[in-house]
């Protein structure tokens, strides 16, 4: 699709040594386990374990098609961005940073969660029928009717579910922090977490001499397994 030029503020990573603001905040091990537990019969539990158990942007997420992953072969790709514009969405593949396009293994739970994910798709777009929009095909996480996720409406059940999983109120976006904080606390290194986080990393070691030798990047679906398996 095409893309559209529009006036957008960009955020960017502060060199080493600069301080950075503490933004947002990172469920625990056991408040996620509660949030996936509260999500496991709605619709939005295989976004909601993308999210958290391998960090993905929410626009990235949005973005992922059937295409983008191998449950065979546990590998998802990222590889687009989907943004709300103007009069609908746009999937484009102008990714945040270079590093963004990046191949990770998927953790055991979140293969389990999307083949899950899929039955029900199947079986929403049968019972929509021509109801069903055709302009988005093979795209993995869609309104009933088949149309992109508006991340407003997202916003919104997310924070009910949050709040009914006793939590309180959350944000979709604080699941990439709570991503990178539960695989610290699992002992993972910063630069593993930041490859899998898609990462410009902000360490010459990480930037210039960390080099990736395997196919997909495996750092979060071992200590995930461990967490949510």
């Amino acid at each position: 699709l095409g893309r559209v030029a529009r006036g957008r503020r960009q955020r960017v990573e502060l060199p080493a040594g600069l301080a950075k603001p503490n933004e947002g905040r990172a469920l625990t091990i056991d408040q996620a386990r509660a949030l996936l537990a509260e999500s496991a019969s709605n619709r939005l539990n295989g976004l909601l374990a993308t999210m958290l158990m391998l960090g993905l942007r929410p626009g990235e997420a949005a973005a992922l098609h059937w295409s983008d992953i191998d449950l065979d072969g546990q590998k998802l790709h990222v590889r687009q961005n989907l943004r709300k514009v103007d009069g609908g969405f746009e999937i484009t593949d102008e990714l945040k940073t270079a590093k963004s396009r990046r191949s990770l293994t998927m953790p055991r739970p979140l293969v389990e969660a999307l083949h899950r994910h899929r039955e029900v798709q199947d079986f929403e777009r049968e019972t929509a029928g021509e109801a069903w929009d055709l302009g988005w095909p093979d795209l993995v996480f869609t309104s009933l009717a088949g149309t992109p996720l508006d991340p407003s409406n997202v916003r919104r059940e997310f924070k009910e579910l949050t709040n009914s999983a006793g939590l309180g109120d959350w944000s979709p976006n604080e699941l990439r922090h709570s991503c990178v904080s539960i695989l610290s606390s699992l002992g993972v290194p910063l630069e593993e977490i930041a490859d899998v986080m898609g990462h410009d990393g902000t360490r010459m070691t990480s930037t210039v001499y960390r080099h990736i030798n395997t196919p997909s990047i495996g750092a979060a679906a071992g200590p995930m397994e461990d967490a949510f398996g």
